[in-house]
């Protein structure tokens, strides 16, 4: 006899031999290895009647837990036609075993009619549309029925009233922008033309006029002004001081130097400022300078230009001793000498010559 493999529940047995007269045993067999236990499936079984875990070793057939289906409960919705004003709904559902979910009794019920579920077709019989204050209506008539009914359109935001009111704009000036004219729905007051910015114009400045004449002491100023209507602004410029009004007309003099001053009011600067210069003193008059024909420093005791006389006033060794004054001032020259007496022209007794010399500078 073969031997026999081990199994999930029993260890193998050896092969044993039998006599083929006799058909007794001579050599005995004997078991071999260890029972293989049973290798169980993850998942339940579902039979008819109960459900179990198997033995998935080939050929055991083995079970673990089992026991009949639990009371089923309805699991899933299969099917929903939703009845209508004309055709019956219907639900269709099944049970399933809470521990299996082997599917255990499948179910359809039935609805009726549902009236205000209408199938149509369906015909318009008059509509009012929505706006953007309030809602529309439609009436109604279902072919499938008969029956008519309102259905109400939400208000529509956009379907403003096509008589749109005016937003008035401004006109830019020339600081300010301006705006164009915009549109506003009567109703609801929603925006339906955006008013859009104008920008300001600028200023259309005119010619500049002076407004105040500058001098050599302080600026002046001159002004334009905007000639739109309306709009009256000036601007303001400095005009740079002018040169000084020298008056060449006169010398000033403080009696060392000369100079020119301006002629206008309040300014004291001067100009072509420098000393006394030129001419000659005498011994009657102070030097006139040749610039200005102004008298300057002091009489000279060496210019005597109103001629001279010489003086005699004692007899010498050799002649008569004089010396020389001046006929204008009468203050000595400091010129002294000695006329010898062979000069026939000179009278001793009255101290004079005979035709009267007088000594002029130069001659």
């Amino acid at each position: 006899e073969p031997a026999v493999e081990p199994t999930c529940e029993s260890p193998g047995m050896t092969a044993y031999y039998r006599c083929s007269v006799c058909e007794e045993a001579e050599i005995p067999s004997e078991e071999y290895g260890e029972p293989l236990n049973h290798d169980w499936a993850e998942t339940l079984t579902q039979g008819e009647i109960t459900h179990y875990y198997a033995c998935t070793r080939p050929g055991c057939d083995g079970r673990k837990g089992e026991e009949v289906h639990k009371q089923p409960v309805l699991a899933t919705t299969l099917a929903f036609v939703e009845a209508t004003c004309k055709t019956p709904g219907y639900i269709e559902y099944a049970f399933y075993c809470t521990v299996c979910g082997k599917e255990m009794e499948h179910k359809t019920d039935s609805i009726g009619l549902f009236p205000n579920n209408h199938e149509g077709p369906f015909t318009l019989v008059s509509q009012t549309p929505a706006t953007c204050v309030s809602p529309g209506h439609t009436l109604s008539k279902c072919e499938a029925c008969g029956m008519e009914f309102w259905e109400e359109t939400p208000i529509d935001p956009n379907a403003h009233n096509l008589l749109a009111e005016l937003i008035p704009g401004k006109a830019a000036t020339c600081t300010e922008t301006g705006l164009t004219d915009g549109e506003r729905c009567p109703d609801c007051k929603a925006i339906l033309t955006v008013q859009k910015e104008i920008p300001a114009l600028t200023h259309d400045w005119g010619e500049w006029k002076q407004t105040k004449a500058p001098t050599c002491l302080e600026e002046g100023d001159k002004t334009r002004t905007c000639k739109r209507d309306g709009c009256g602004a000036t601007e303001m410029r400095p005009v740079d001081v002018i040169a000084h009004d020298w008056d060449t007309s006169v010398w000033i003099t403080d009696g060392s130097k000369h100079w020119h001053k301006c002629k206008t009011p309040g300014c004291s600067a001067i100009t072509d400022e420098a000393a006394h210069s030129g001419g000659m003193a005498t011994c009657q008059a102070k030097a006139k300078c040749a610039v200005c024909g102004e008298d300057y420093g002091e009489k000279s005791t060496e210019n005597h230009a109103g001629g001279t006389k010489k003086v005699y006033y004692t007899e010498g060794d050799t002649g008569y001793e004089y010396y020389v004054v001046c006929l204008s001032c009468g203050e000595k020259t400091g010129e002294t000498g000695v006329t010898p007496y062979d000069d026939e022209t000179f009278d001793p007794s009255t101290g004079e010559w005979d035709y009267g010399e007088i000594l002029v500078p130069g001659s």
